[in-house]
């Protein structure tokens, strides 16, 4: 007997693109065409930065951060010292605030892979992310997800919508895995 076709599998879901549609392609003049490329890439360049010292620096002592913190900038910002000192600042100040301590703490994980099905009124779907930040707490898990690339909004009702969306995929997937603990958290600008 010939063996059934398999099951299909649920459709991919990246949380950081949960609502996102395809935008129409529109023609920009050449000049703003390249303005917006040039700022899309300075946005990029910080982001990535922020986002490997935000990796790196709270598993190291505070006693070696700075030292490894100019060696991460200095590899990846040769072009704009001033740039990287900025950004220096603005991690070393989240590291140090109390109210991050613990999801910024040595004991909080970086890039932490997540992957797992969730069902909707459209049907299944396979979502795989990677959250920024995560630490597991007596009172349950918290997760932040950095988003460096955006202006802080001035209130919680100016977050995007997809940003809250990513981050109740990433509480769902936690949720599932982890039945009675408590899921907590937010993206940081």
């Amino acid at each position: 007997q010939r063996a059934p076709s398999p099951a299909r599998p649920p459709q991919p879901l990246r949380p950081s693109q949960a609502l996102a549609e395809p935008d129409p392609p529109r023609e920009l003049p050449p000049a703003v065409a390249a303005a917006i490329e040039a700022a899309s890439e300075a946005a990029l360049t910080r982001g990535q930065l922020v986002h490997r010292l935000m990796q790196v620096l709270p598993g190291a002592p505070e006693e070696r951060r700075a030292a490894l913190a100019e060696r991460i900038i200095e590899s990846e910002m040769l072009d704009d010292a001033e740039l990287g000192g900025s950004v220096l600042a603005e991690v070393l100040a989240a590291l140090a605030d109390p109210a991050l301590g613990d999801a910024l703490g040595p004991d909080s994980r970086a890039e932490v892979a997540i992957v797992g099905n969730v069902a909707t009124e459209r049907g299944d779907y396979a979502v795989s992310g990677r959250i920024n930040r995560l630490v597991r707490e007596p009172s349950g898990w918290h997760i932040i997800d950095f988003k460096t690339n955006r202006t802080p909004p001035a209130a919680f009702a100016g977050i995007d919508p997809t940003s809250i969306l990513q981050m109740v995929l990433y509480r769902h997937l936690l949720t599932k895995m982890d039945p009675p603990a408590e899921v907590g958290g937010a993206p940081l600008f």
